[in-house]
């Protein structure tokens, strides 16, 4: 992946058909991106972010939204053009999709992708407002995902169910159930 900037003192962009812009990034061309991980990086027992280097990745495929068309059933809203696009890119068996819209740049990774061939198919063969469909199925998908695991956590919090214990010189969190916590003393306010 390369970068170019169009006049000095703009943000850089990828130099090739995706041409996604990364914020704030006037005075030098980016390096690396935090992403997110897709698929079995973002569950629990594994990381689920991650500083990706770019220079490596090849541009598979652009997901363009296309001619305009509603956001959805209910709005009377349209997306248009390049307001909201993805690259899909690969580097060895790693996957990287990198997405730009209003709010800048966002990037989901998975590190060891069983689905590289795949992609490569469906990027040499969907219309770019296809490969759209799909980016955007996966980035909605890993952001519910998030917020939800968020949301648990937060509520389970609230609960007073998370507890951190050492085991063999080690911390860990550990949720305890439902029941031993409504069958503990209320904490007391004074």
């Amino acid at each position: 992946m390369r970068f170019i900037q169009n006049r000095p003192e703009e943000n850089y962009h990828t130099d090739d058909a995706a041409n996604i812009y990364f914020r704030r990034s006037a005075q030098r061309a980016p390096t690396y991106l935090h992403c997110v991980g897709m698929g079995f990086a973002l569950c629990a027992h594994s990381e689920a972010e991650f500083n990706v280097e770019l220079a490596p990745f090849e541009l598979i495929g652009v997901g363009a939204f296309g001619i305009a068309r509603p956001t959805d059933a209910v709005s009377n809203t349209k997306w248009t053009g390049d307001s909201h696009k993805y690259g899909v890119y690969k580097h060895r068996n790693s996957l990287l999709i990198l997405e730009s819209h209003g709010g800048g740049e966002h990037g989901y990774y998975e590190r060891h992708s069983h689905a590289i061939e795949l992609f490569d198919g469906l990027c040499a063969t969907l219309s770019p407002e296809r490969i759209w469909d799909i980016c955007y199925l996966i980035a909605t998908t890993e952001n519910r995902a998030y917020r939800k695991g968020r949301h648990e956590m937060s509520v389970l919090f609230l609960e007073n169910r998370l507890k951190r214990r050492k085991r063999h010189g080690s911390y860990r969190l550990e949720i305890l159930p439902e029941t031993a916590v409504m069958h503990a003393p209320a904490p007391s306010l004074t």
